[in-house]
């Protein structure tokens, strides 16, 4: 089966430290389930570079079928097939796009318990592990960034678009391996489709910039406490409207008195 993600990309290994920060604690995210035999740390242990250069970290697609299995006795992990993640997304399209590009890239969206945030972007088929063209993906986030392709053709307002795309797409996730995969494939995404769109390599600074935004906009939480896992601190996120840190439960208890 084709690599899905390669750790050693020069690209990704720069935004790697971004990428694993949990922005609420200022550490590295956990890995809050059983770590690989060969990491040398528990379940609250935290995912480092030194660890990842010595284990394959893959979707769950690619793992062992006895390793799935596990995985969803033990973690409820149960991944949703393209086709259904196709129709929800369709849904969330026909309420979020209206007709208005800078409205559509502006709509905020959020994924619970996102596993590896196909919801978002579906770089690969969750159930078989067949990589997806760019012009067929159906996440969110890829309906975003096709539109802006297919609408606005001046490479500064599409890159400008494109970050306030990655502003607007929101996830969280226990699992910390999960939840570094969900980053990585976003990632990988913006790499993706800025060479669709801009046709050169990604500026270092981009690069920088788009992964900041990943790693507060897709945290690590225990959902039934709005917390890092294992602890009762309150996880935080960023309001890029307002330019300011909020905690996660502010936000959920504004929508409710809405």
């Amino acid at each position: 089966m084709e690599n899905l993600i390669d750790f050693s990309d020069p690209i990704l290994r720069l935004v790697l430290p971004i990428l694993l920060k949990d922005q609420t604690t200022g550490k590295n995210i956990i890995w809050a389930t059983d770590p690989p035999p060969n990491v040398d740390c528990g379940p609250m242990g935290e995912i480092t570079m030194e660890q990842l250069d010595k284990i394959r970290l893959m979707p769950r697609v690619q793992k062992r079928l006895s390793e799935q299995k596990k995985r969803t006795k033990g973690k409820a992990e149960v991944f949703t097939p393209l086709w259904v993640v196709k129709k929800m997304a369709d849904h969330a399209e026909q309420a979020l796009n209206q007709g208005d590009l800078k409205q559509f890239v502006h709509e905020r969206c959020l994924e619970i318990t996102c596993g590896e945030a196909p919801f978002l972007t579906s770089r690969y088929d969750p159930t078989t592990g067949e990589p997806v063209a760019i012009p067929d993906r159906v996440g969110v986030l890829d309906r975003k960034l096709k539109a802006i392709r297919e609408n606005e053709k001046d490479p500064i307002v599409q890159k400008a678009f494109m970050a306030c795309a990655y502003q607007s797409i929101y996830g969280y996730e226990y699992q910390g391996d999960n939840l570094l995969l969900a980053r990585v494939n976003l990632f990988l995404t913006f790499i993706e489709n800025w060479a669709e769109m801009i046709k050169a390599p990604v500026a270092a600074s981009w690069a920088i910039i788009i992964a900041t935004r990943i790693s507060w906009n897709i945290w690590q939480m225990d959902g039934l406490k709005d917390t890092v896992p294992g602890t009762d601190i309150r996880c935080l996120i960023y309001d890029w409207e307002k330019n300011e840190e909020v905690t996660f439960r502010q936000i959920k208890e504004e929508s409710d008195n809405v």
